[in-house]
């Protein structure tokens, strides 16, 4: 049995992937059946699975397996401070004075806040 460092055995993996044209890209799972053939160690899978998901090549090439994006459509530019805000509210507090949540009011154009009990 020998032993080998993981750098050795990463190694290994890029030269599945660099010398050998019917072993190029196979995915994650076949890579690693193809290693485990006459190699093992600790956290084999995790190893692959991270060399694999850092290939240039395969991250380049791999298909998309969901829907295409629309045209980005611009932002309005707003003018008006107080005209479009967000808000938001923070409960489950400890109760004090009577009331247990805040209701949270930003304008969107000035970055301004205001909390309300």
């Amino acid at each position: 049995m020998h032993i080998y460092s993981i750098y050795t055995l990463i190694v290994v993996v890029r030269t599945l992937f660099e010398s050998y044209p019917r072993f190029q890209h196979p995915g994650c799972f076949k890579t690693l059946e193809l290693v485990f053939q006459n190699y093992w160690w600790p956290n084999m899978l995790w190893y692959v699975g991270m060399y694999i998901s850092h290939c240039d090549l395969c991250l380049h090439t791999k298909i998309q397996h969901c829907l295409l994006t629309g045209e980005l459509q611009p932002l309005l530019i707003l003018e008006e401070h107080w005209d479009v805000i967000s808000v938001d509210f923070i409960s489950e507090l400890l109760e004090s004075g009577g009331y247990n949540s805040v209701m949270v009011a930003i304008d969107s154009v000035g970055k301004h806040s205001h909390f309300v009990d």
